[in-house]
């Protein structure tokens, strides 16, 4: 997930009363945390290369048995100033907006 875009969606989000916080990990991976009761998921680059709108596939951490990753959200950025990120489900049902707390990462 390396590249200064991708560090666009860092940071904290926030939509109908539940947040998003996206971080760096320690492997250079994007995590993200929806909460308590919520395990950590990672990010996952479906852009398909440069350029926006970037998009990604939500999923949990690998278990370390091989199993599939199953999308568990889309998060869509539209540019990298933008103060919404666009969480739907991988069924396509539904949008919820989140918004940017805070500036976008420096």
């Amino acid at each position: 997930m390396a590249g200064r875009d991708q560090d666009a969606c860092l940071g904290e989000w926030s939509g109908r009363g539940k947040t998003i916080k996206i971080r760096s990990g320690d492997a250079g991976d994007f995590l993200v945390d929806m909460g308590p009761n919520v395990p950590t998921l990672m990010l996952v680059d479906t852009s398909g290369g440069g350029g926006w709108p970037k998009k990604w596939a939500v999923v949990r951490r690998p278990d370390g048995k091989g199993g599939q990753q199953n999308t568990v959200y889309t998060f869509e950025l539209p540019s990298p100033s933008s103060r919404h990120l666009l969480v739907k489900k991988p069924s396509g049902d539904g949008v919820v907006e989140f918004d940017r707390v805070g500036g976008p990462p420096a």
